[in-house]
């Protein structure tokens, strides 16, 4: 079997539209040392089709099947199937930028105490049209570390990121170039993560790796409705309930003022998520959410009169609400 230099690990499930898009910026590559393995996690759709075309046509591209385990296992599959000396991830709806892997090689091959290298990109909705920097700007950790962080060159930032991703995810999956070796020693991805697997990977990663930043955008992430974090409206809350376990996971592996940090972020993650999912009448899921915010620190007031008004027929959560909406349009109206 034919070794390469950067091993590519795709996950897709039914995403036959996108994903010869996903491919194609794959083969753009100005380098052209890698291999590309889709993980097909039990598609219905034409995908298995898609990829056998492409793998008689292009022996770097690899395909594997999947058991409809999730994103985590897939991209396990792949990683243990990976010959290259560097992993790469991009997913089934997202686009690289031709420049990519050749940048991303450069920093480690200039900077080789480097474990991982991160970029930024471009989130698009489904029309394409821009929304926003990849880059979490409004992350003021982040925003700290880049002012602290000592450039070593135009654009490029190295240093230590755990602290950051602590308070914080700063890092989208298919920017991330990283070392083989450092998978070996922290592991895979943890499939027991519907989402938020890849947070959890970065903040074991980081704990034991230095990282750099290359802070130019060759990435395209695209927003979808089908997407697994779901529609707009919903996706930041999902993204609160999903982050809970995993900042419960690393509370006794931080230092104290770290711990008083994820604990904080848990009880905003379950007060604003359990809020959430209170306005859209999904009482049992907002009950766990709000007793969970409540488990980190119990007199929140307003937290306290949620889960009362979670135990209320829906009839008159209902009334409430309605209430509410006109105290407020009555107010507005008086200003």
């Amino acid at each position: 079997m034919a070794n390469f230099l950067i091993s590519v690990i795709l996950p897709t499930y039914n995403r036959e539209k996108l994903l010869r898009e996903a491919i194609e910026s794959v083969k753009k590559q100005t380098f052209a040392d890698w291999e590309l393995i889709v993980v097909d996690d039990g598609s219905t759709d034409a995908t298995r089709d898609i990829l056998k075309d492409y793998c008689a046509k292009d022996l770097r591209i690899k395909m594997l099947r999947g058991n409809h385990g999730g994103a985590a296992a897939a991209r396990n599959l792949g990683m243990r199937a990976a010959s290259g000396k560097y992993i790469a991830f991009l997913d089934d709806d997202d686009l690289w930028l031709p420049e990519k892997l050749l940048l991303q090689y450069g920093v480690f091959e200039k900077y080789p105490d480097v474990g991982f290298v991160f970029t930024d990109g471009m989130i698009v909705n489904e029309d394409g049209r821009q929304e926003r920097k990849l880059l979490p700007y409004q992350h003021k950790a982040f925003c700290e570390w880049l002012t602290n962080c000592k450039t070593v060159e135009p654009f490029l930032y190295v240093g230590q990121l755990h602290e950051v991703l602590i308070a914080g995810n700063c890092i989208a999956t298919p920017t991330l170039v990283l070392k083989r070796e450092t998978v070996e020693t922290v592991g895979g991805f943890n499939a027991n993560y519907e989402i938020g697997e890849d947070y959890d990977f970065w903040i074991r990663l980081s704990r034991h790796f230095s990282g750099a930043l290359l802070k130019v955008e060759l990435v395209t992430i695209r927003i979808t409705a089908s997407g697994l974090s779901g529609a707009e409206g919903e996706r930041d809350y999902r993204w609160r309930e999903a982050e809970i376990p995993i900042l419960e996971a690393h509370l006794l592996a931080v230092s104290h003022e770290q711990r008083k940090s994820l604990m904080n972020r848990i009880k905003q993650h379950g007060r604003l998520a359990g809020g959430y999912y209170l306005k859209q009448r999904d009482r049992k899921r907002s009950r766990k959410l709000l007793m969970k915010s409540l488990q980190y620190q119990f007199y929140q007031p307003k937290i306290l009169l949620y889960l009362f008004v979670s135990y209320l027929p829906l009839f008159v959560i209902s009334f409430l609400h309605k209430l509410l909406w006109f105290i407020r349009r009555h107010r507005h109206e008086n200003q």
